[in-house]
């Protein structure tokens, strides 16, 4: 009886001493959620859209296809608390080189990369904003908004993940990294 008490107590401290193992991020309440972090998690395309640590709205895209993505600043669109829609003028592009720019008014996503640009434009609505929804071509997709913390998680476990990756989908789910956002097929115009 003494030899399984401590046996127990052995397992118990052995556990503590282990390195804590990835877990489950629990998805909070949307009143919870900041709308000044907004994410879409899909096995082809992760876009995460945040406040960069000078408060400029910045998005990034990783593309884990075979094909070129190309991100276009109109087909972006921010919907306000009262109603609104408004879209970034262009995407800023910090060069290193200090207060050098590139503006334009689109960026192409080479296949198996990742970018991250500003949002110039937006700056007097960041107090407005809700939703965003991100164009390209054929689809449309829609962020969620998520809690910071839940944000901070999501990045820190998304920079795990390979460009390269042979299964997207594996290594998410390794990660615990949770598919978030909606992805809806762009009607094309009919002709009549």
């Amino acid at each position: 009886m003494i030899r399984h008490a401590w046996i127990a107590i052995l397992l118990f401290a052995a556990a503590d001493a282990l390195p804590a193992q990835v877990g489950v991020i629990s998805v909070e309440p949307d009143q919870k959620a900041d709308p000044k972090c907004q994410v879409y998690i899909g096995p082809e395309l992760v876009i995460t859209f945040s406040l960069d640590v000078h408060d400029q709205p910045f998005l990034n895209v990783i593309n884990y296809t075979d094909q070129e993505v190309v991100v276009q600043a109109e087909k972006m669109t921010f919907l306000l608390t009262d109603g609104r829609r408004v879209h970034p003028s262009l995407l800023r592009i910090t060069t290193g080189i200090k207060e050098d720019v590139i503006l334009r008014a689109y960026f192409r996503i080479h296949p198996h990369g990742n970018f991250h640009f500003q949002l110039a434009g937006l700056e007097d609505y960041l107090d407005k904003l809700d939703r965003l929804e991100v164009e390209l071509h054929p689809y449309r997709y829609k962020l969620d908004k998520v809690r910071r913390d839940f944000f901070d998680i999501l990045i820190d476990r998304l920079e795990k993940v390979s460009l390269d990756e042979s299964s997207i989908t594996r290594a998410f789910r390794k990660l615990d990294i949770p598919m978030k956002g909606t992805r809806e097929r762009k009607e094309a115009p009919r002709n009549p």
